[in-house]
């Protein structure tokens, strides 16, 4: 699966994207996080050893961030991943 740094893999055929954050101060609000589920898909073209990837959206929405979160978020976005996943039982 090929994935940009904004996306990881859910399973064999979906992904999650992160599609960016809002509201956050670290201090009183925590903001949201906006997500996209994609479907996964990929061919071999011509002329050979070209794959062609698609990633068409079946779901968008947003989540409310705790600060708790937050406040233990760093340079790596991993920990929203899992935040996300696990709040919408995507495992």
């Amino acid at each position: 699966m090929y994935l940009e740094t904004n996306e990881r893999q859910i399973n064999a055929t979906q992904l999650l994207r992160i599609v960016g954050y809002e509201g956050y101060d670290f201090t009183a609000d925590a903001g949201h996080v906006h997500y996209e589920i994609c479907d996964y898909g990929e061919q071999l073209a011509n002329p050979p050893d070209i794959y062609v990837h698609w990633k068409p959206v079946k779901e968008s929405g947003s989540l409310p961030l705790t600060l708790q979160l937050v406040n233990q978020w760093g340079a790596d976005d991993q920990l929203i991943f899992d935040y996300v996943i696990q709040t919408l039982n995507l495992h």
